[in-house]
């Protein structure tokens, strides 16, 4: 391409403009909720996950010991009365109950403590009395509705059926067991894959579906690069405006979200006609439908060992920064009741994939790679998009890796099929996760 003309530096000074004002809204809310107070009454999720995986572990090993260790380990994390609470439930179990009653002990000792605590930690320490004593109706059900798991866990000490307490820790368990040794399994196969590929590149032989498509290097391929900062703007207006109407109503407004979708059709507008439109945001049938799904899979596969990286990278950013990567969807599956589920689904495999493969591995990686070449392109969207999302600056390298390997995929097959598939399959498989683990 030639070198930049007027009207494509000032959409790269409104790109650059856009996604800075997207990364300090970002950054304000991050800000805004670590200075909200800490509800010493909060839980959070991450410890109710790792408390019910350690009893889990101590239960398939026959031994309490690494479990233990463990909980010692998060001790030192623990940022609530209520997170003190529910761990010396967890210890008395894993060690003895009359460590767990020392650990109460502590507690009732500082001052400050709310009311609830106080009474909490007084009801508590008579589960872990030997023997245990009996409360009445509304002390458990008070205890259950705070603590959840950890309060069953108490009350059913000494109860010959423990069963129903028992079997969620270890189903949990078994779930991050069998994630985890699947995604090594896949790993170790996704790296010969990567080799393999490799080697065909380095041959010639590798197919170039995006070059097949016949996209020319002399073509107008600003109008991309404006779909792309007109979605981004359109989708932060119509965020601010939606959580603005839905503080001012108590409904929700997330569906505005829809009128953005107008902006992908701008270079229609402009001059491009509809199949070099779909051709450059990979709207095509590519070699089949099918074909093209389980083509985006094996890229996928292939892919995990630049995930890894990537999330290494978070993993690393996160210890030293300090902070901990957050999505809102956390939030939304631990309270959704099932229309809420379909509803997150809906949003994580449908639209996210669709509206989301069109913009970056679409238009944008079409602009990009005319101008700056694959790596260049990769890189480039994947910055972007890793740049837009909730998770702040800890997510950014494994959002990175995987927009990388999704563009990857785009340019072996120039479909995007495969693209939205693994999408659609990322997100679906990061949403049932969280299900089966948060709730």
């Amino acid at each position: 391409m030639t070198s930049l003309n007027r009207r494509e530096i000032l959409s790269w000074v409104a790109l650059v403009a856009v996604v800075a004002g997207i990364l300090v809204l970002n950054a304000a809310d991050t800000e805004q909720r670590a200075a909200q107070p800490v509800d010493p009454l909060r839980i959070r999720p991450e410890l109710r996950l790792l408390g019910r995986y350690c009893f889990g572990t101590a239960r398939l090993l026959g031994t309490s010991a690494p479990a233990a260790g463990l909980v010692d380990e998060l001790s030192e994390q623990l940022t609530t009365p209520a997170e003190r609470v529910a761990f010396a439930v967890l210890v008395a179990e894993l060690t003895t109950a009359e460590a767990g009653r020392e650990r109460l002990d502590a507690l009732a000792g500082e001052e400050g403590l709310p009311e609830e605590i106080e009474v909490d930690v007084g009801l508590v320490y008579r589960l872990l009395a030997e023997p245990p004593e009996t409360l009445t109706d509304d002390e458990n059900a008070a205890l259950v509705a705070r603590y959840g798991w950890f309060a069953e866990l108490a009350l059913s000490r000494g109860d010959a059926d423990r069963a129903r307490v028992v079997e969620p820790a270890l189903r949990l368990t078994f779930v991050i067991v069998l994630a985890f040794l699947g995604v090594c399994t896949l790993g170790l196969v996704g790296l010969v894959l990567l080799i393999l590929a490799k080697i065909r590149a380095q041959r010639g032989d590798l197919i170039r579906g995006y070059l097949e498509q016949g996209s020319t290097d002399d073509e107008d391929r600003v109008p991309f690069l404006e779909t792309g900062v007109l979605f981004l703007a359109g989708m932060t207006a119509l965020s601010i405006l939606a959580g603005a109407l839905q503080a001012a109503t108590g409904g929700p407004a997330q569906a505005l979200i829809v009128l953005v979708l107008p902006a992908l059709a701008w270079p229609l507008a402009c001059g491009t006609g509809w199949p070099a439109l779909r051709r450059a945001a990979g709207w095509i049938r590519g070699r089949g439908l099918v074909t093209e799904m389980a083509c985006g899979v094996v890229g996928y596969v292939a892919g995990l060992p630049i995930l890894g990286f990537g999330l290494l990278g978070s993993l690393v950013l996160s210890g030293a920064v300090e902070v901990e990567p957050y999505h809102p969807i956390l939030d939304w599956v631990q309270g959704a009741d099932l229309a809420g589920i379909a509803g997150i689904y809906l949003l994580a495999c449908g639209w996210a994939p669709l509206v989301e493969e069109t913009v970056f591995r679409g238009q944008l990686y079409h602009y990009l790679r005319g101008r700056f070449g694959v790596a260049g392109a990769a890189v480039g969207q994947g910055v972007i998009f890793a740049a837009i999302h909730p998770q702040g600056l800890v997510g950014l390298p494994v959002l990175v890796a995987l927009a990388v390997v999704l563009a990857l995929i785009r340019e072996w097959r120039g479909s995007l099929v495969g693209c939205v598939t693994v999408h659609a399959l990322h997100n679906g498989l990061a949403v049932t996760l969280l299900l089966l683990l948060f709730r």
